[in-house]
């Protein structure tokens, strides 16, 4: 559960990975890779392969990978993208004490 909950702290703002460039890096190849493959389906398919992918499914796939891909590191590679910080919690209020 620990593990889960930071992940999940990655997406708040002032929160990133260890080494972001690698994160960084990882997301450039995985957006050439996607668009390689899309590239490939779309000639194949121009060519006559018969395959069981049309262009516009892969086109909704590809464009799902990338928003994905895209979003997930950017907030989790940048301090200043994401959800808002988590907010400190406040002392109780000695207005709602009784007997003061």
């Amino acid at each position: 559960m620990e593990k889960f909950l930071a992940i999940l702290s990655l997406f708040r703002k002032g929160s990133e990975v260890g080494n972001p460039e690698s994160w960084k890096t990882g997301q450039v190849t995985a957006n050439a890779v996607g668009g390689f493959i899309l590239a490939l389906v779309t000639v194949a398919n121009d060519f006559g392969a018969n395959l069981p992918v049309s262009d516009a499914q892969a086109l909704a796939i590809g464009g799902g990978f990338f928003a994905l891909v895209n979003v997930v590191l950017t907030v989790v590679t940048s301090k200043r993208a994401g959800l808002p910080a988590k907010q400190p919690e406040l002392p109780p209020d000695d207005s709602t004490r009784t007997g003061a």
